[in-house]
């Protein structure tokens, strides 16, 4: 990692752009919660943990610098284009276009809540059983969780 801070590893847009994206996939996801259509709402990808309060998310790398990802930067045209491939109703071509530009420019950010970005820290992965959906799952706003209780953990082969 360089000698910028954590919270200063993405700019203030591309921060913005990745709460965007993640909103506009959390409303994709559950059309029907309708608190989540009037008030932006956000989704670990990890754990699936869902809060309306950004504080309990980061942004982090995919692929982790530490272990050479890319700081990639995002143009707003790529963006608009791979948050149209998201909305639903979005055709094959679309689709396939947007994963054409991710693979093109490499977007490697990821909304996280706070433990499971924590967790990671430079792995290349979460690790099994960890994040708020697990630790405060009382707060999980994730509907799926709230009817089935908090996820069950992964299989280990």
């Amino acid at each position: 990692m360089s000698n910028r801070k954590q919270e200063d590893e993405f700019t203030r847009v591309e921060k913005r752009r990745a709460y965007e994206n993640n909103y506009a996939l959390l409303v994709r996801d559950f059309p029907t919660v309708a608190a989540f259509q009037k008030i932006p709402h956000y989704m670990c990808e990890s754990c699936r943990f869902i809060s309306k309060s950004k504080a309990d998310f980061r942004i982090d790398h995919v692929y982790p610098i530490a272990r050479g990802g890319t700081r990639n930067r995002v143009t707003k045209d790529v963006n608009v284009t791979l948050r149209q491939a998201q909305m639903p109703g979005a055709s094959v071509a679309e689709i396939d276009r947007a994963i054409q530009l991710l693979f093109q420019v490499g977007n490697n950010a990821a909304v996280l809540c706070f433990e499971c970005n924590s967790k990671k820290s430079a792995l290349l992965y979460v690790p099994d059983d960890c994040g708020y959906a697990y630790t405060r799952h009382v707060e999980d706003l994730n509907p799926v969780h709230r009817q089935d209780g908090p996820p069950r953990p992964s299989p280990r082969y």
